[in-house]
């Protein structure tokens, strides 16, 4: 037997709605400001220790963009679920251009001249608002993303550790009002100037105000490898981290790790280039909709570059491209996705 169902909006309430996530944004220039992933291992204090016990640095970041796929949806707007022909009404794939803004403030205060102790804090910010009218059926004209985090950093010889609590806001498409509040750790061992060992992990509990049956525990830990070379001081970051969640309902639960590489090379004339590519692999603990059998598995492809060209010390132009593959066994999160960012960035 063969079964049609039109699903769209929320007048549906199974898992083949599509969400955004902050992690997309976060190697491209045009977030980078927004946030660090797992793998950033950039001090956002100075080491010096005769540099003043409080410093501060930050950056504004804003301009143009252009996403093939918005709405992260597959490129038919019609799939087979098990014995159900389902009509995506809202998450056929849709292209937009846009604008950002994106912000990042980074703080330390050193306890004592000499103290190898500093508190440290950061606050950071996302806005993104795509030109698609079209995308108001879907409440994701607009992306809001907020972070406040605060914590202690040691800095010893050979050895950093970085403890913080962070607190975060999430507010896209059906993804409205996400708060998420935890704690991150960071161990980074330098076995020479060159060569650095890094630790990383975090724990959050997230709380979904429209469907609160995502609501849950969600944790990732990893080990990286920064490998510095060259008289201009390129960087060769390679890594391997597990991330895992739990829920209240199974089919939003789930465990899987990612293996990443991002490089940074700095090129004459004031211009660096940053190439990336991650492959993730995600298992859930359910199927995607209530419509399929088998637990829903997803591969995540990520590649991508970013180009920039330093104006002075302060301004530069910064370009970036992104592409995304998911091949998931579920075929509403079948999909490819591009992204074209350009924009200038003010550091302070």
């Amino acid at each position: 037997m063969r079964v049609k169902l039109i699903l769209g909006g929320d007048s549906v309430k199974v898992r083949c709605l599509f969400f955004i996530v902050l992690v997309f944004c976060l190697t491209s220039p045009a977030f980078a400001a927004a946030g660090e992933d797992a793998a950033s291992i950039e001090s956002q204090v100075p080491a010096d220790e005769e540099a003043q016990r409080f410093q501060m640095s930050g950056a504004v970041r804003f301009g143009l963009l252009h996403d093939s796929n918005v709405s992260q949806g597959p490129f038919f707007d019609s799939t087979r679920l098990g014995d159900w022909d389902v009509r995506l009404r809202d998450g056929k794939e849709r292209s937009s251009a846009g604008t950002y803004l994106g912000t990042n403030l980074n703080m330390g205060y050193r306890m004592d001249t000499a103290s190898p102790w500093w508190w440290v804090g950061d606050v950071d910010g996302l806005w993104r608002v795509n030109a698609n009218s079209s995308l108001k059926d879907t409440n994701s004209r607009s992306l809001h993303w907020g972070r406040v985090g605060a914590g202690l950093r040691y800095m010893g010889d050979g050895n950093q550790v970085d403890a913080r609590l962070k607190a975060e806001i999430l507010d896209y498409e059906f993804d409205s009002n996400v708060t998420a509040l935890g704690a991150e750790l960071r161990y980074t061992h330098f076995l020479t100037p060159s060569a650095h060992l890094i630790a990383d992990g975090a724990i959050e509990s997230r709380s979904y105000n429209r469907d609160g049956e995502r609501d849950g525990t969600f944790s990732r830990i990893g080990g990286y490898t920064r490998y510095l070379f060259g008289d201009a001081g390129h960087e060769f970051l390679i890594g391997l981290g597990f991330m895992g969640a739990t829920a209240d309902v199974d089919n939003y639960a789930y465990d899987g790790w990612q293996a990443m590489s991002r490089s940074i090379f700095k090129l004459p004339h004031g211009f660096t280039l940053s190439p990336h590519v991650s492959y993730t692999r995600e298992s859930y603990d359910g199927p995607a909709t209530t419509q399929e059998i088998c637990n829903r598995r997803d591969n995540r492809l990520r590649i991508g570059a970013d180009v920039a060209y330093a104006i002075n010390e302060s301004w530069s132009v910064e370009a970036g491209y992104d592409f995304t593959n998911i091949n998931s066994n579920s075929s509403l999160y079948d999909y490819d996705r591009h992204m074209l960012t350009l924009g200038l960035v003010w550091r302070f």
